[in-house]
């Protein structure tokens, strides 16, 4: 089966308990407002630098803000998981869509492969 990045629960996070407890949960991307989370939980601080500008990148790319009015209303109130979903999964133009890009194995050119 083929691994997805947008799709799979690969993400870890901490919620306020498992901050004291050390419970890591794992959610999908498009999981990143859905939850009481309280910071990444990877094993290392650069790990969590890198998940954090991964998920940057993500929404830059995927659900920039068409004005700055719904910048400003998506910074109080972000969009939520399903909404999301359907932003990270959009049509790209000759039958794809953004989420084909983050597959890991397959056919052809995979998520960040130079050829």
């Amino acid at each position: 089966m083929p691994y997805n990045l947008i799709h799979e629960k690969w993400i870890p996070v901490f919620d306020a308990s498992g901050v004291e407890t050390g419970v890591v949960t794992h959610i999908a991307p498009h999981e990143i407002t859905a939850g009481p989370w309280v910071r990444l939980a990877a094993p290392r601080p650069d790990f969590n630098g890198a998940l954090a500008q991964f998920l940057i990148g993500l929404l830059q790319t995927a659900c920039t803000p068409p004005t700055e009015s719904v910048w400003k209303k998506w910074f109080d109130t972000p969009p939520g998981p399903e909404e999301l979903k359907r932003y990270f999964t959009q049509d790209i133009g000759e039958n794809n869509t953004l989420d084909k890009a983050f597959y890991l194995d397959g056919d052809g050119p995979r998520f960040m492969q130079d050829l």
